[in-house]
């Protein structure tokens, strides 16, 4: 009954039919491990972000259901993914679909491939702390905005385009 209602609330505050908002929900809930009855702040996190960005709930609801799952496996919070997804979302124009499968694109190839970690080592970032653990990919994101006006143009490309991580210049 919470996510009915809360469907039906998002479905009358934003340009979401009542099933996409369910999905939405659902995929929101099921990621970050959030119970019916406090479903409610994901709509409340969009609805605010749609009303203060040029970005549409439609979107961020469509890149959350792609990319949440993902997001959450490689720690990113969904606070951190709505940014996330708001920063490309106004820059690009991209759908939310596009936008969700960048998402977990970058997610993944950041701490999987070689390539990427070795490039990222190359300016300083490393993927792994001192334990050996991986670390959250949001956190190795803040470490490269911390030091993208740093790095030089080529550097900067190499990062977005060599290691397969497309947008990285948007998100940090």
């Amino acid at each position: 009954m919470d996510l009915t209602k809360v469907a039906t609330v998002a479905a009358n505050i934003s340009e979401l039919k009542p099933e996409e908002a369910m999905s939405s929900l659902t995929a929101g809930m099921q990621a970050f491990g959030i119970e019916a009855q406090n479903s409610m702040s994901i709509i409340d996190k969009m609805n605010e972000i749609d009303n203060n960005f040029a970005i549409d709930t439609k979107t961020l609801s469509d890149a959350m259901m792609k990319s949440a799952a993902t997001a959450n496996t490689f720690g990113v919070s969904m606070d951190e993914l709505l940014g996330y997804i708001s920063a490309i979302g106004i820059t690009t124009r991209e759908s939310g679909n596009i936008i969700g499968n960048s998402l977990k694109t970058i997610f993944s190839r950041i701490t999987t491939m070689q390539p990427a970690i070795d490039g990222l080592a190359s300016v300083g970032i490393a993927v792994k702390d001192a334990g050996g653990e991986m670390r959250d990919v949001s956190d190795i994101l803040g470490d490269l905005g911390g030091k993208w006006s740093t790095l030089n143009k080529e550097q900067q490309q190499n990062l977005g385009k060599n290691y397969k991580l497309p947008l990285i210049s948007v998100m940090v």
